[in-house]
């Protein structure tokens, strides 16, 4: 196709790209006379050739790079890559910007950065990032600037400050230098003076304690870190009055006493409405007998909770209490005195628990649930009394006695009849009075819609991927208990699938999953009372099928046109 070429290369143009070619070469010489052909080159796909980028670097940049104050930082490398990579150079994940001292010089094949008067601020990650259509490479060189240390990081933290101290804390430096921090300087000036006194002069944590302020005075404090390169930027604190902060809380409210026995009872109170502006630290009870004028402290060590047992009292004693709440400023004023109150076991019944409420419920079962009495009598509940009858009866028959728990099943009742049911609760002074009584309730099975037990997450598409495998779990409910159904459109899922279930739940398992499994599965639940379907959608993802039906139309010398069926 091509003549009167000079060279021993040609450039062969016009080609379509993903179209397999095959060349050979003949040879004329000045009398004109050609040659055989050469062997062939072989099928060549013509297509783009391309190189992900790669960068080649120092083996020095592997390491930390070291650079004193002042010194010049410079990092360069050779890059390659088809098409030519665009380069991109970021600090610590930021673009770096060209400044005066900052400059970026790239070219086809190399490129390099330069930092000139390095300071304590150009330590850290520089990241070199070459991309072109083929990948992406990076490669991080971490650089450490030698210089004295920068601020500690902020802010200046000042707590408990009262009219003589305070307590400062700080950050480490974000930015130290490249040296460990050997120390910390601390020093505070009064806003009206101008010089600065030394509070610590070698600390070695990032908290201390400051003393000696003058009640009323306003003071500032700073923070310097030092290094083997000499001694940092410093962190002020705003200004702060050496004031107490605080008064003494106000009383305790609302004390009351409960569970009252022959040697002890329990206090019970709120806490105050102010807590004086710090925190309280825990409340001192006392207690005083019937005609005394003695007070005695209750708790030995301050009580941080808001009741307390007073214990070691004398039988048919009457004592009466009061409490204080305690801050760094001291002790409150008393709360109001409690009712004089007699050392004695209760006396009293338990109020009745709640009017019961029908659980479940068969032709010879009916379950009833409660909750337990707002009142205990000042005693512990020992146990519960079910009680029941026929509605068009009269008298109650007692199903149990001495019943731990706040739910029961009564047995053996007539099928078809209705019952009313009631409970009694029980402590060891006898039991109380009958709660409401329940409504009626046939003996029958309980009938129940059926319905599906799943959240918007399962209704979700399941993908799974070729050669797996994949169970649907579908927990559901209803009574009678439903009949399940799975179904799919074109496919046996008794053959295909396994199906397990129970009274509550069902699923379905495929393994080795292919793309055929693809598709609606529709779940169908139906008993006497209604039906209910569930759609769940399957994708799996596998590797398409191969083209069908290839023709071949408007052939010339120099192209096709080929058709052909996804």
């Amino acid at each position: 196709n091509f003549t009167n070429i000079q060279e021993t290369f040609f450039d062969v143009t016009g080609l379509t790209e993903d179209q397999r070619y095959e060349f050979h070469v003949i040879a004329k010489n000045a009398a004109g006379l050609f040659s055989e052909p050469s062997e062939s080159t072989g099928p060549v796909t013509v297509k783009d050739d391309v190189e992900t980028p790669r960068i080649m670097m120092d083996v020095k940049f592997r390491d930390v790079v070291v650079v004193k104050a002042g010194e010049v930082l410079k990092i360069n490398a050779d890059i390659a890559g088809r098409p030519l990579p665009v380069v991109s150079w970021t600090k610590d994940g930021k673009d770096i910007e060209e400044k005066a001292r900052v400059e970026v010089v790239s070219t086809d094949n190399t490129t390099t950065i330069t930092v000139k008067d390095c300071i304590r601020r150009d330590s850290g990650q520089y990241v070199l990032t070459l991309q072109n259509v083929a990948g992406t490479r990076s490669l991080a060189v971490n650089c450490k600037v030698l210089d004295r240390p920068g601020p500690p990081a902020g802010p200046l933290e000042i707590t408990g400050l009262t009219a003589e101290k305070c307590h400062l804390s700080w950050a480490p430096p974000q930015e130290n230098g490249g040296a460990d921090i050997d120390y910390y300087i601390v020093e505070k000036r009064e806003t009206s003076r101008l010089a600065w006194t030394l509070c610590e002069r070698e600390l070695r944590t990032t908290s201390c304690k400051v003393t000696r302020l003058l009640k009323g005075n306003e003071y500032i404090f700073r923070v310097m870190a030092v290094n083997k390169y000499g001694v940092g930027e410093s962190m002020e604190s705003v200004a702060v009055k050496a004031l107490d902060p605080f008064t003494v809380p106000s009383p305790p409210k609302s004390l009351e006493i409960t569970s009252v026995t022959k040697d002890s009872m329990t206090l019970c109170w709120a806490r105050p409405d102010s807590d004086g502006g710090n925190e309280i630290s825990g409340y001192v009870i006392e207690r005083r007998e019937k005609n005394s004028l003695r007070w005695i402290r209750v708790n030995k060590k301050p009580v941080y909770d808001l009741r307390v047992k007073s214990s070691g009292l004398r039988e048919g004693c009457e004592y009466e209490y009061r409490v204080y709440a305690e801050n760094a400023g001291g002790l409150s004023l008393p709360s109001e005195t409690s009712p004089l109150i007699r050392a004695e076991d209760p006396v009293f019944l338990p109020s009745p628990p709640s009017k019961p409420k029908i659980v479940d419920s068969t032709k010879s079962n009916i379950t009833i649930g409660w909750t337990k009495p707002l009142f205990d009598g000042g005693a512990h509940v020992t146990g519960y009394i079910v009680e029941y009858k026929k509605t068009d009866e009269t008298d109650w028959s007692t199903a149990i006695q001495n019943l731990k728990g706040t739910e029961y099943t009564v047995t053996g009742l007539t099928s078809g009849s209705e019952y009313v049911f009631r409970v009694r609760s029980t402590n060891k002074v006898g039991d109380s009075d009958p709660s409401d009584i329940s409504e009626p309730q046939v003996a029958k099975e309980r009938e129940e819609e059926p319905a599906f037990d799943i959240d918007n997450e399962m209704r979700k598409t399941l993908i799974v991927k070729a050669g797996g495998s994949f169970t649907m779990t579908v927990p559901f409910r209803g009574k009678p208990v439903p009949n399940v159904m799975w179904s799919k459109p074109d496919t046996d899922l008794h053959s295909r699938a396994s199906i397990d279930t129970s009274d509550h739940s069902t699923s379905l398992t495929i393994e080795k999953a292919t793309r055929n499994d693809s598709g609606k599965y529709t779940l169908t639940l139906q008993n006497v009372l209604n039906t209910a379907t569930l759609t769940l959608v399957v994708k799996v993802l596998d590797s398409p099928g191969p083209p069908s039906n290839i023709s071949v139309k408007d052939v010339t010398k120099e192209s096709a046109v080929l058709f052909w069926d996804a």
